[in-house]
């Protein structure tokens, strides 16, 4: 059980506005605060995966963030204390559908929730950025360090927290920005993970990875919600502070990919391609956690083999279930 839940939370009997709801670490972050009796809103285009739990599909709000007046109609009903805002087009292949996309998302539609956040009274917002704005900057991962964003995913994140952070000077919205790490559990999308454990599953022969010298610092899910359930409860006193987290362990590729292998009793090889990697590749990424924890008190909880374990078990659990229902 998390840490999060052996004290009453200041979360309790509060507004609290999740958006993005639908997505990874929405969905989880909203069961969270269910469990700790915030008053939560998951507002999303779609459900999404807050389907899994219909307790929590009761919290669904749908809105699309990209559209001013649907927003602010929205905010305004829902009158929220806190938001956390977690709503963002992904990164991907860069292109200029992929350019429109995440500014259209990552800074257009915040523009608008900030806009009728402006209108209530004493709001506080967490921002959930990312530590690719630092590029190939210096590890571990320091919040005033230069930045250097080498997508236009990271450019877009980076001019986020700069609107955020605006209003919190001018308008005085009380603002806390996280800057995660790579992201992975149960329910996640395809990502690095994914790919690797669903590999291994399949018995194939050998798993090819571009790169592989490049490092990763993989925070696992639980462990993300914590950070960002403490970091809204200590919004007021922390207005303004950027906060990179991570996982706590650097570790490249290949060497994860072999992790993986031997925790799942694969026979898989693993075959790097050095040559093969994307221009917007960050090399190293990893985060001490020295000034989060100094702020919150927060420190990840999952080791690397537990989190791996329980996202096999979990993706093996989806991959039987399909299965069973066609045999009733």
């Amino acid at each position: 059980m998390s840490a999060t839940l052996n004290h009453r939370s200041s979360l309790a009997g509060k507004r609290v506005l999740v958006t993005g709801a639908s997505g990874f670490i929405g969905s989880h972050l909203v069961h969270r605060l269910n469990e700790l009796d915030a008053q939560t809103s998951g507002l999303a285009r779609s459900p999404g995966r807050l389907r899994q739990h219909l307790s929590d599909a009761q919290s669904f709000v749908a809105c699309d963030l990209r559209d001013p007046e649907q927003t602010r109609e929205t905010v305004l009903n829902l009158r929220p204390q806190i938001v956390i805002h977690l709503a963002a087009h992904p990164d991907g292949r860069e292109d200029g559908p992929q350019t429109a996309a995440v500014l259209a998302t990552n800074v257009t539609a915040l523009s608008h929730l900030l806009e009728a956040l402006r209108e209530l009274p004493a709001v506080s917002l967490v921002y959930s950025d990312s530590v690719k704005v630092y590029g190939n900057g210096d590890v571990p991962y320091r919040s005033e360090q230069p930045l250097q964003p080498l997508s236009t995913y990271a450019v877009s994140k980076l001019a986020g927290w700069g609107l955020v952070d605006v209003y919190r000077r001018v308008h005085g919205l009380q603002a806390v920005c996280l800057r995660p790490t790579l992201v992975y559990g149960p329910g996640q999308g395809f990502n690095l993970f994914t790919f690797l454990l669903n590999a291994i599953a399949a018995g194939a022969p050998e798993i090819g990875l571009d790169g592989g010298s490049q490092t990763r610092d993989p925070l696992y899910i639980d462990d993300t919600v914590d950070a960002f359930i403490a970091a809204a409860e200590h919004c007021q006193s922390l207005s303004g502070s950027v906060l990179p987290l991570g996982g706590g362990r650097e570790i490249t590729v290949q060497a994860l990919a072999e992790l993986a292998v031997g925790l799942m009793g694969g026979q898989q090889r693993v075959v790097c391609r050095p040559t093969c990697v994307r221009p917007t590749e960050t090399f190293r990424s990893w985060c001490d956690n020295a000034e989060i924890s100094q702020a919150l008190g927060w420190t990840p909880r999952t080791s690397l083999e537990d989190g791996i374990a329980r996202t096999a078990e979990f993706l093996n659990a989806a991959r039987v279930a399909p299965r069973q229902a066609e045999e009733v």
